[in-house]
């Protein structure tokens, strides 16, 4: 019987992880259109074709959630996993500040159009992609 529940556990541990791994490539994805949009690079009305079938397929390759909710909620409380998670928002954290004069210098010596938006659009790609890879890194 202990088996049996180790066994559940961890499936439901590497389907957190696969998830993960989705929101990282999702987030990549929506990041790269968003700034390929604001600079009117050429080919954005293809990738705007593209991009829902990308995220549709990650989607689908997740696939359903294994176990009960019961179980899946005993795995995102884990104490190791909420530690992992705090560490992950203050590298997040960290990647966003260290970014933001980077950002800023980048649009005024470019000259691109929109600065603010690509600014707003690289934070948050920057943040997202920070928190999920550090979490990624971190958790076991």
């Amino acid at each position: 019987m202990q088996i049996e529940a180790n066994a559940k556990h961890e499936v439901i541990e590497k389907f957190s992880r696969r998830s993960l791994w989705v929101a990282l490539v999702i987030m990549t994805l929506l990041g790269l259109f968003a700034f390929w949009t604001l600079v009117g690079a050429s080919g954005s009305r293809l990738a705007a074709a593209l991009l829902p079938i990308a995220i549709c397929v990650a989607v689908a390759a997740l696939g359903k959630a294994p176990g009960t909710t019961r179980a899946q909620q005993a795995v995102q409380q884990d104490e190791l996993r909420q530690r992992s998670l705090g560490l992950a928002q203050r590298d997040a954290l960290i990647a966003v500040l260290a970014a933001q004069p980077l950002c800023a210098y980048a649009t005024v010596q470019l000259a691109l159009p929109s600065p603010s938006a690509l600014m707003a659009c690289a934070t948050v790609t920057i943040g997202a992609i920070a928190l999920l890879t550090s979490l990624l890194w971190r958790d076991r």
